[in-house]
């Protein structure tokens, strides 16, 4: 797979690939390219719609990896981006001490006040939102973790040291809501992706 979409991109396939996965995608991360092949046929537009985003931020602040390549392929739909130096939020957040969180959060408001100084042209609507003003039904989605948060809370309950009563009231206050999310279906619902930010 990842060879034929190397291949499609017109990008040499030499060089080290990680295997990543993802709710919606199969992800690569090279030295230079990170590529991605969609999963889930729900979102077939996704990347063509990512690109359009990706491709109006040429040139203004938002940090963003640059769009080298998208298309469909017999595997799905791909898409190729440059890859940024450094580590994911995902990494670089359990271990950051508090005065790096701080930084982390202003870098990302930064990111958010400098997105929304970029003019979004009449007509560049994430499918999922075009068809929804279409009259055309669709799921919310609320990925995997909604179910497991009652997991989380208790994972924590077991580390020693914590709060009881702050998690006793975080495990009430998740629990009244669970009921709000019961009815969602992943198998139609869509999903709101903001990666390229």
């Amino acid at each position: 797979m990842l060879l034929r979409i190397l291949a499609a991109a017109d990008l040499p396939a030499t060089g080290r690939f990680v295997p990543k996965a993802g709710w919606v995608s199969r992800a690569w991360v090279g030295d230079e390219y990170v590529v991605r092949l969609n999963n889930d046929g729900r979102f077939r537009d996704a990347y063509r719609h990512e690109a359009a985003v990706v491709n109006l931020l040429a040139g203004s602040e938002v940090p963003h990896a640059r769009h080298v390549a998208h298309g469909d392929g017999p595997d799905g739909p791909w898409y190729v981006s440059e890859r940024l130096p450094g580590r994911t939020l995902y990494e670089a957040w359990p271990a950051a001490d508090s005065s790096t969180r701080q930084a982390i959060i202003e870098s990302l408001g930064a990111a958010l006040r400098a997105l929304h100084r970029v003019p979004a042209p009449a007509g560049v609507l994430p499918p999922w939102l075009a068809s929804a003003l279409a009259g055309k039904p669709w799921s919310a989605f609320h990925p995997p973790v909604v179910g497991a948060a009652l997991q989380q809370v208790e994972a924590a309950q077991r580390v020693r040291g914590h709060d009881s009563r702050l998690l006793a009231d975080v495990a009430d206050w998740v629990q009244e809501r669970l009921a709000l999310f019961a009815t969602d279906r992943p198998a139609s619902s869509m999903v709101i992706y903001m990666g390229p930010i």
